[in-house]
């Protein structure tokens, strides 16, 4: 299907969401830096590796890893100043609940188990938090990128961390299909016609919505559970890919997708 959607990327809000996201990012890379200067690889011996691979579990056992939460603390606390502007009653009661004793490093351990907040300000606080839990995640997933049996997963949810894909990439010659994890940034291989939310290979069911003018991205929906992902063709991209940006840059595909009736799990706002 053809869209000629009204929201695109040269309107006038991304030069407001790039304004404010741009520092978060920079600082998200200087933090990454220092929590890999003292990052060392979990051991995963490689049978356990093979099991999990063919049992469809990730590789990471994240209630395992080694957290330092004076520096994980600090990166939160920069991360809540930078948008205490947008969100200020928000800022101020979150920052007085995780000075109570033990509270952050709890919250860090709740999403490292995939136990979101909830309650007052949950938005903000979940993203606060995996902005500070996933560039963890992404050490560990860098030290098992070249791992072989990724080519045996055929799954929608990531094969070190289980997190769901931000979006999916085309690339070399044949336009092979690769998902790029929301959490730790891991790719990997998947089904071209293949739904990440539900696994469906029916090709009635899994659909691209093409946009009018936009030969780099499209979106693919799934009609068995309307669920939807954004895909970038970076053969068509000519460019290097910073995947952050794209998914930042294409919100106006988000729009159109949840339009007409698709959702995926990993978008959501702050709070105001």
């Amino acid at each position: 299907m053809n869209l000629n959607g009204t929201a695109t990327p040269d309107n006038p809000v991304y030069k407001e969401l790039l304004d404010f996201f741009t520092p978060i990012l920079a600082l998200r890379r200087a933090y990454t830096d220092a929590l890999r200067s003292t990052a060392s690889p979990l051991k995963i011996d490689a049978e356990v590796v093979a099991n999990r691979m063919r049992d469809g579990t990730p590789l990471l056992d994240k209630t395992a890893l080694g957290c330092d939460y004076t520096v994980m603390k600090h990166h939160f606390l920069e991360m809540l100043a930078l948008i205490a502007e947008k969100t200020p009653p928000a800022t101020e009661e979150i920052q007085a609940m995780i000075e109570k004793d033990a509270v952050f490093e709890s919250l860090v351990r709740n999403t490292l188990q995939g136990l979101p907040p909830d309650g007052k300000h949950a938005q903000t606080l979940r993203f606060l938090l995996e902005e500070t839990v996933n560039p963890l995640l992404a050490i560990q997933a860098g030290f098992l990128a070249d791992t072989p049996a990724f080519k045996e997963w055929n799954r929608g949810s990531c094969p070190v961390c289980g997190g769901k894909p931000l979006m999916g990439e085309l690339s070399g010659e044949e336009g092979k299909k690769f998902l790029v994890c929301s959490a730790c940034r891991t790719r990997w291989p998947f089904g071209r016609i293949q739904c990440a939310g539900c696994g469906t290979q029916d090709h009635a069911q899994v659909s691209l919505l093409v946009i009018e003018g936009d030969p780099v991205h499209s979106i693919e929906i799934c009609d068995t559970c309307k669920t939807y992902l954004k895909i970038i063709d970076c053969r068509q991209a000519g460019r290097k890919i910073d995947i952050d940006m794209e998914n930042l840059t294409t919100l106006h595909l988000d729009i159109i997708a949840r339009g007409k009736g698709y959702t995926n799990t990993h978008l959501y706002m702050m709070d105001a």
